[in-house]
């Protein structure tokens, strides 16, 4: 870096202002931010992967790989909303979320942290589902829906990855509503008699106790 030092005894060869001991990868000792995310290398805590979108009105994307040099970065480009219509018989929050990761590993397949935040309350009782055109949405079970958010994990060519080329995650998420099951006029009735019954033999046995004492 021309610092009137030999790179034997120079701490920081490039003069990039991160230490040798410090750069993330051999190709990047140029630069101060190796994923270009906006975020420099010594305080970005994935810094070969973007792992953070923001889809405009409230709506935003956020990954946690499991290493912290992974390069399974979201592909900003395939980051969008669009409108989601339920199949017949299911309730939704009309609003799908699609994202791809790209870059992961293709030796071992990454699993991956998602959190997707639609802008908007969700439905504590919906279910978090993976939705590809006309199919039937498929539940995420390990899901859980917190206020205006999901979290989940993907794994690249696991159930829930809709892109099997390795190294490639795709998914495109939405919440559906249940559907409210009817209690049938049978059990309703059963369960009022269950109720009534021990009333019944309550006020009996009261009155059986204010007889007596007369």
């Amino acid at each position: 870096d021309s610092n009137g030092a030999g790179n034997a005894c120079d701490t920081d060869d490039d003069g990039d202002g991160v230490p040798d001991v410090d750069e993330v990868r051999e190709d990047c000792r140029i630069k101060l931010d190796c994923d270009s995310d906006g975020e420099t290398d010594l305080t970005d805590p994935f810094p070969l992967a973007i792992t953070e979108v923001s889809l405009g009105t409230g709506e935003s994307i956020k990954t946690v790989p499991l290493d912290r040099l992974s390069t399974c970065s979201l592909n900003q480009s395939a980051a969008y909303v669009s409108p989601y219509t339920a199949p017949e018989g299911m309730e939704s929050i009309d609003t799908q979320v699609h994202f791809s990761l790209i870059g992961c590993d293709t030796d071992s397949p990454e699993t991956v942290s998602i959190k997707v935040d639609f802008g908007k309350v969700l439905p504590a009782e919906g279910l978090v589902c993976k939705v590809e055109g006309t199919s039937e949405p498929v539940d995420m079970t390990d899901a859980t829906i917190n206020g205006t958010a999901v979290t989940y994990t993907l794994t690249d060519n696991g159930e829930f990855d809709a892109n099997p080329t390795a190294g490639v995650i795709d998914d495109p998420v939405t919440v559906i509503v249940p559907p409210a099951v009817p209690v049938p006029i049978r059990s309703l009735w059963l369960l009022l008699v269950g109720l009534l019954i021990p009333a019944l033999v309550w006020r009996n046995g009261q009155a059986r106790r204010v007889s007596r004492s007369l």
